[in-house]
């Protein structure tokens, strides 16, 4: 919890700390450190040549400046991000420094940095002594706040005291990681104590630098005020648009990226529009141009659904195809267009092999020079694919897969072994490298089959051999692959029983919707060995016990769901005891998830039908962390169904999971199911409909 200090600091007493900062408390970077470190903003086609440039870069930077404190930070940084061996140098350099001047309260705060990661207990001991030291050492605090935030030493309300006590020594501080963590962290309390500090001294601060602080300052009073306030402070930000556009503040981009977070909250979709129009003038290759583009057309042409006709279908993808054609205009050899063309190529039956194979070579031209954007699996697998599907340059497809693996590991980095990643982050990562790797394997599977070469598949079986999962999904999946290798060097019983097993150890959840490729394999074994309706009888199963755990896509949830009590967009507090004696479905979601705006119109259309039931209710928790975004979104896209601000109820129950989330709790308030992801299925509603209903009855 905040210590009493913090909550009982006046705004009086805040502003005159700004006016007079403690000289002992180091707060922020001074203005020669933040254009040193402006340099370090780079230009790359790459991640891998941006650090590669932002290295040589720090490395003559510290070299002029040895002992400026936020360029050892930044070096700290990006050193230890690189690999194991290169974090214990940066530790073993820092404690050299550390233990030569030992009254160096800067060189001990930068060896307690460094050991984050690597031995982050010991990390947390040596920040706690130097914030609580006399002087306290402000940046300590926020460290330590940074690291009880997230991950595998999360605690909340510690992170929130030491990030108080940084503000209580740092009012009105513009130190961008502070101010960001701020600005995500925030509770209600805090917002409405530090908001009127920066808020003032952007009022008065000529420095172009600190723009960007103004969209921090709106998160945070969005987070101060009840929503039944949010229309006054909507029009209090519409003056400071209006103040920023006439003073030609800053560069053009800076200033528009503001004005754009701005509008889009104050819900001016006039100026909005005004706004994006010069984004897409000014910068047309730029991060948000491309985002706006692409939105605009979508909105447009919203994707097909599963039951759409085929024609509508190839239409759909004829109109990308012409949008990104119009894209690759403005933004010759863009890879990220190249893909979308390419993807969009993949879907018409009409597109030629000659179409396919040009857009292809320039994908590959572009990616090899470099890309700030990445796919899991790899974009070059996607060729391979193609080229399988389509059977044309097969005897290319190795080679694909060398160079989408390659892409990866770039991509990817090396691993890096931090006590600081939660057991869900390291399992996301681990997971993720197998689902590369099983892609690899079956693409070369099938590369192996039509170029009657099984040789070719050899190395990468050899490689998933040793591999052990607890997961059933990628248990499956590796009987698949071992059943596609056997089959393919002749061994037809052996995969027989593969397929089988892999059967077995399939979630229900992983079950396709249309033909079944294992189950078909099974059955043409059979016939292929001779074997007949008895022998199918002796080869099924009963299902596993844990196979009761999941029903498609939905797996019953093992956690306890605690009480909450949220307000709604109208500022309305809702309770989960007032909702007892109903199945409540609830939405978990933000504005700025793809899947999820997918997923609204289908959950609209649901909270129609379902409105008047007095048996059941659907309510949506946001995780937004700019809450002044969620009503324009509501508003824009005329979606009534209820919105409860979540954030910080979802970081502490489920701070891994992904979104759009779908849980089902039954009346007496128990947590039943939970599903992840949106499929865009044609059964969607149904299936909801009836798990609502056999919820109900349970």
């Amino acid at each position: 919890m905040m210590s009493r200090q913090l909550i009982i600091l006046t705004l009086g007493a805040l502003i005159a700390l700004v006016a007079a900062p403690s000289q002992a408390a180091v707060c922020e970077p001074s203005a020669e450190t933040r254009q040193l470190l402006k340099r370090l903003d780079v230009d790359a086609r790459s991640p891998y040549e941006r650090l590669t440039k932002r290295k040589a870069i720090l490395a003559e930077l510290l070299a002029q400046h040895p002992d400026d404190l936020f360029l050892n930070l930044a070096y700290i940084e990006m050193q230890s991000q690189e690999s194991d061996g290169e974090h214990v140098q940066v530790i073993a350099r820092y404690k050299q420094l550390a233990d030569s001047q030992p009254t160096n309260t800067d060189d001990a705060f930068l060896y307690a940095f460094a050991l984050q990661g690597a031995d982050t207990p010991a990390a947390i001991s040596r920040l706690k002594a130097l914030a609580t030291g006399s002087p306290a050492y402000p940046l300590a605090a926020r460290q330590l706040a940074k690291i009880y935030a997230f991950g595998n030493f999360a605690n909340h309300d510690e992170s929130h005291s030491q990030l108080g006590q940084y503000f209580q020594a740092c009012p009105a501080s513009f130190y961008d990681k502070a101010l960001n963590l701020l600005a995500q962290t925030a509770t209600t309390e805090m917002a409405k104590t530090f908001a009127p500090a920066l808020r003032q001294r952007l009022m008065n601060d000529n420095d172009p630098e600190h723009l960007q602080v103004w969209k921090t300052v709106w998160i945070l009073e969005f987070k101060a005020r009840p929503p039944s306030e949010h229309a006054e402070l909507r029009k209090q930000i519409a003056n400071d648009l209006t103040s920023i556009e006439r003073s030609g503040f800053g560069s053009e981009t800076e200033r528009l990226t503001v004005l754009l977070a701005g509008y889009k909250q104050v819900d001016d979709q006039a100026a909005l529009r005004r706004i994006e129009d010069r984004i897409v003038i000014a910068v047309p290759n730029g991060y948000e141009a491309r985002e706006l583009v692409e939105e605009r057309w979508s909105r447009k042409h919203p994707d097909p659904k599963p039951n759409d006709s085929k024609s509508a279908k190839q239409e759909f993808y004829r109109a990308q195809l012409q949008f990104f054609d119009e894209r690759l205009k403005v933004s010759p050899n863009d890879s990220l267009y190249l893909f979308n063309r390419f993807q969009a190529l993949s879907q018409l039956d009409d597109a030629s092999p000659k179409q396919i194979l040009e857009t292809a070579k320039a994908l590959q031209e572009a990616l090899r020079g470099g890309a700030d954007w990445w796919s899991s699996p790899p974009a070059i697998f996607q060729i391979a694919d193609e080229f399988l599907k389509r059977h044309i340059h097969v005897d290319e497809v190795p080679a694909l897969v060398a160079e989408g693996r390659e892409s990866y590991v770039r991509w990817r980095g090396v691993p890096v072994t931090s006590d600081m990643q939660s057991s869900g982050a390291m399992n996301a990562f681990a997971r993720n490298d197998f689902y590369v790797r099983s892609q690899a394997a079956r693409i070369l599977l099938e590369a192996a089959e039509q170029l009657k070469k099984p040789e070719l598949a050899g190395p990468v079986m050899d490689e998933l051999a040793g591999v052990k999962t607890d997961e059933r999904s990628d248990q499956s999946t590796l009987w698949s692959l071992r059943a596609k290798w056997a089959e393919l060097n002749g061994h037809k019983l052996d995969a027989l029983l593969m397929y089988r097993a892999a059967l077995d150890a399939r979630p229900a959840s992983d079950k396709p919707d249309g033909d079944d490729e294992l189950a078909t394999n099974i059955l043409r074994l059979r016939d292929e060995l001779g074997g007949t309706a008895d022998t199918e009888k002796l080869l099924a199963k009963a299902p596993r016990p844990a196979e009761a755990a999941t029903e498609g896509r939905w797996e019953i949830s093992t956690k306890e769901m605690p009480a909450w009590e949220l307000s709604d967009l109208a500022g309305r507090n809702w309770t989960s005891a007032s909702l007892h004696g109903k199945t409540v479905l609830i939405n978990v979601w933000a504005t700025w998830c793809g899947p999820c705006r997918m997923e609204h119109p289908s959950l609209q259309a649901l909270y129609e039908k379902i409105k008047d039931r007095t048996d059941v209710q659907i309510v949506t928790f946001d995780i937004d962390e700019e809450v002044g975004d969620v009503a324009p979104y509501m508003d824009q896209n005329k979606y009534t169904f209820p919105v409860l601000f979540a954030k910080d109820y979802i970081a502490d129950l489920a701070p891994d999971s992904g979104i759009p989330m779908l849980w089902i709790v039954d009346a007496s308030g128990k947590w039943r199911w939970q599903q992840v992801g949106f499929g865009n299925d044609a059964k969607w509603e149904s299936e909801i409909l009836e798990k609502l209903d056999n919820t109900k009855l349970q």
